[in-house]
């Protein structure tokens, strides 16, 4: 993990308002087989663990993802759709 945190661009930087690092995100694409946002936020990573992790940390790792996979702006509005549904009461928090 360290050494694909300094292979990309802020690796060791944590996403906004988690404690979970940008690389982890980029590990759980191509180690993992996280292929959609809700892949990545329920299972290989802690964002969604404690409940949601907050607009701004899923938007970066939208962000993240979309780069990686080669996400249409409509498909990573869909995937934030898509997890957001999940929580009840979202808030943007």
């Amino acid at each position: 993990m360290l050494r694909l945190a300094d292979a990309i661009p802020l690796g060791r930087e944590p996403i906004v308002g988690t404690d979970t690092i940008r690389a982890e995100v980029v590990h759980a694409v191509r180690e993992e087989m996280a292929l959609t946002l809700a892949d990545c936020v329920f299972r290989p990573t802690d964002l969604g663990t404690a409940g949601s992790p907050g607009s701004a940390a899923l938007a970066e790792t939208a962000d993240l993802m979309a780069a990686e996979l080669g996400w249409t702006a409509e498909r990573r509005v869909r995937e934030l759709a898509e997890v957001r549904s999940r929580y009840p009461g979202w808030r943007t928090a």
